[in-house]
C-alpha cells in the first residue's frame, strides 16, 4: 500500500486512464493467490524464517536461492528509499540535498530497528488505523469534486493494459509482504491468519478507492500531469471551514509506511 502513491498509482493510471479502478479490482482478485502462499510459509514452520526453511528444503542449494531473495528485497528496498526521498525533495524540502535527507531517513530506521519488530508492527497498524479514517473523510471532503464523467468511456482499456496494470499493483503493494516472511511466526505477538486476510481486503479497497477518486476528481490526462496525483488530490479536501490540508497528516502515515 506504502508503494501505491509513487511507483504504482501513476503507472496504473497511464496505462489503463480511466478503466485504473478496474485494474485495482483485478489485482484485489489476482492477490489473493500470493496472499494464500504467503499464509501458507508462514504456518509451514512457525520457529523458523524463510531463509531458513529454504535451506530445510532445498538443502545447499536454498543458499542460492536465499541470495538471489536478499538481491531482489534490496533493489526493491532500493526503488522505494529513492522513491521517498524524491517525494520529500519535490513536495517539501526542495532545497536540501536528497542526501541530507536520505541521512535524515537511514536514522530513525536503525532506531526502529534497535527498539524491535513489536514497536514497528504496532507503529505501522496504528497509522494504518489512521489513514483508514483519513479515507472515509476523503470521500466526504471531495464528494462534491467527483465528475462520473471523468470516467467515461469506461470498459474501453485492453484486456492485456487492465492486467499489465493490475501485475504492476500486485509486485509493488502484495508481493512485498513475503518480506515479513524472515520474521517467525512465533515471534508475532497473537498472529492470525484471518487479520491477515482482513487487513489485504481493506488495503487493497483503500487503493481501488485512490484510483477511483484520483481520476473521478481529476480526470485522467490531467492525473498523469501530476507525479502524485493521490497527494495532490488531498489538497483539495476540505469538510466544512475546520478541516483542510490534510495532506499532510497522509504524507506523515505514507512516510512511516515507507520508513
Amino acid at each position: 500500500r506504502a508503494s501505491y502513491i509513487g511507483l504504482s498509482l501513476s503507472n496504473v493510471i497511464n496505462i489503463s486512464r480511466q478503466d485504473s479502478y478496474l485494474a485495482g479490482l483485478i489485482a484485489l482478485i489476482l492477490g489473493l493467490i500470493p496472499l494464500f502462499i504467503f499464509i501458507y510459509l508462514k504456518n509451514y514452520n512457525k520457529d523458523k524464517n524463510i531463509a531458513e526453511t529454504i535451506l530445510d528444503v532445498f538443502g545447499s542449494f536454498g543458499y542460492v536461492i536465499n541470495i538471489i531473495l536478499i538481491i531482489g528485497g534490496f533493489l526493491f528496498a532500493l526503488v522505494v528509499f529513492s522513491d521517498l526521498i524524491y517525494f520529500v525533495n519535490s513536495q517539501f524540502l526542495f532545497k536540501t540535498s536528497p542526501f541530507i535527507i536520505g541521512v535524515c531517513f537511514i536514522i530513525p530506521i536503525i532506531y526502529a530497528l534497535f527498539k524491535g519488530i513489536n514497536v514497528i508492527a504496532k507503529t505501522s497498524l496504528i497509522m494504518f488505523i489512521v489513514v483508514i479514517i483519513i479515507i472515509i473523510c476523503l470521500v466526504l471532503g471531495v464528494f462534491n469534486g467527483i465528475k462520473l464523467e471523468n470516467l467515461e468511456p469506461c470498459l474501453v482499456t485492453k484486456p492485456s493494459a487492465l492486467f499489465h496494470s493490475a501485475a504492476i499493483i500486485i509486485a509493488y503493494n502484495i508481493i512485498p509482504i513475503f518480506l515479513l516472511t524472515m520474521i517467525p511466526t512465533n515471534m508475532v505477538e497473537n498472529y492470525s491468519y484471518k487479520k491477515t486476510i482482513i487487513f489485504y481486503f481493506l488495503a487493497l479497497l483503500s487503493l481501488i478507492n485512490a484510483a477511483f477518486l484520483t481520476i473521478s476528481v481529476f480526470g485522467p490526462e490531467l492525473s498523469l500531469l501530476y507525479k502524485y496525483p493521490e497527494f495532490n488530490l488531498l489538497k483539495n479536501f476540505e469538510v466544512g471551514d475546520f478541516i483542510d490540508r490534510i495532506e499532510k497528516i497522509f504524507s506523515l502515515e505514507w512516510l512511516v509506511a515507507l520508513v
